[in-house]
């Protein structure tokens, strides 16, 4: 014996559909693209080229980079990344933001970025990807990189 379709089965039949709908979609959205478009955002200050950030992608998937993150961060990160210039807040902003900061940091530290004192002018160089343990000499960080009178008269 069939229901009568109410008001209420109705709108929650669409909710679920749309639910399902919107997971699939993010599902289907490739990682490496929001990765990818993080770090495009992020760097477009700076003079990268796209085949730099493509070896990145690839040296960080051959090295196991992004195993560190579960199907559920990835999913928030894809998410985070679509969705965060949007008129509705966006939950765990801040979650979302360190992800990022990951990503970004990484391949900066993969470039001469660092070791060209931070110059935005010039033109970003493709090192390596970044692991402490196979470069553990490389601090750009470090008091060789900046003499004392650059710091001080904020030359750096």
């Amino acid at each position: 014996m069939l229901s009568k379709l109410t008001r209420r089965k109705f709108l929650l039949m669409i909710t679920l559909v749309t639910v399902l709908f919107a997971a699939s979609f993010f599902m289907a959205i490739n990682f490496d693209k929001a990765v990818k478009g993080i770090i495009k955002k992020d760097t477009s200050k700076l003079s990268v080229e796209d085949k730099i950030i493509d070896q990145f992608m690839q040296d960080a998937r051959n090295d196991g980079k992004w195993d560190q993150f579960n199907f559920e961060q990835k999913l928030f990160i894809k998410f985070g990344y679509y969705f965060k210039n949007t008129m509705i807040p966006f939950p765990y902003k801040n979650k979302f933001t360190q992800y990022r900061s990951f990503i970004v940091r990484n391949f900066l530290l993969s470039t001469d970025f660092f070791l060209n004192k931070m110059d935005s002018k010039k033109k970003l160089r493709y090192i390596g990807l970044h692991n402490p343990y196979r470069r553990p000499c490389s601090n750009p960080f470090s008091n060789g990189y900046y003499n004392a009178n650059e710091i001080v008269n904020g030359r750096v």
